[in-house]
């Protein structure tokens, strides 16, 4: 932690809002549910579930194609997702801006968060192949809290800091994330180049919403 008053807490989404994955995780999942032998489900199926946890989005999935399926099936389509997003992991990349406006944040005495639907051994591995490690003070996976729009990954970022809903802001992409923000009872910022409208995320609770990275930043530095 910094040693001056941070002037507030700027909690992240990830995909989609930091990395643009929208492509790999949509591959992946078309690879798992093919190689476990269910029916393939189409890339309008899977982006809107985008920022849930794993084991939510699949649950979304087979039922939405009336597929039966048993904890077993959950399990082994978990663990083909994540071998076939490893392999597809090399597509992933930084939003425009991103680095750029993380370190402006940094310097301007913001103390920055992750919270995400991710796994916490993906959330990992991004930021250490993008040397973002040291921007993030506290950041949070679907492995340790409930999934989005449930507070919880917010409320342990607070507690992890000590910081209030006041000082606090979620920035996402996602519908999941503006409602999770306001479960927890902070802003709720929206980003309209991952995966939902603007319209959609106002609708969900975003008190603004940034059409690019640089745009955000200015947003947060006003």
């Amino acid at each position: 932690m910094t040693d001056h008053y941070p002037r507030g807490l700027v909690l992240f989404d990830c995909d989609g809002t930091l990395s643009d994955s929208h492509h790999a995780i949509v591959a992946a999942m078309q690879d798992a549910f093919r190689s476990r032998g269910f029916p393939v489900p189409e890339e309008a199926s899977v982006t809107p579930l985008i920022g849930l946890s794993l084991s939510v989005v699949l649950q979304h999935l087979l039922s939405s194609m009336n597929q039966a399926f048993t904890t077993d099936d959950l399990a082994r389509l978990s663990n083909a997702y994540r071998q076939h997003y490893h392999r597809h992991e090399k597509q992933v990349a930084l939003f425009p801006g991103v680095r750029e406006g993380l370190m402006t944040l940094h310097q301007q005495g913001w103390w920055l968060g992750i919270v995400t639907g991710k796994s916490r051994a993906g959330l990992d591995r991004l930021l250490a192949h993008f040397s973002l490690n040291d921007y993030f003070l506290t950041t949070h996976t679907a492995d340790e809290c409930r999934s989005k729009p449930h507070p919880e990954m917010v409320e342990q970022a607070l507690a992890a800091t000590g910081m209030s809903t006041q000082q606090c802001q979620v920035i996402g992409d996602s519908h999941f994330d503006m409602k999770m923000a306001v479960n927890a009872g902070v802003t709720a910022i929206g980003v309209s180049y991952g995966h939902a409208s603007a319209d959609r995320l106002l609708a969900a609770g975003a008190s603004h919403v940034a059409d690019d990275f640089d745009e955000l930043i200015h947003l947060l530095l006003r």
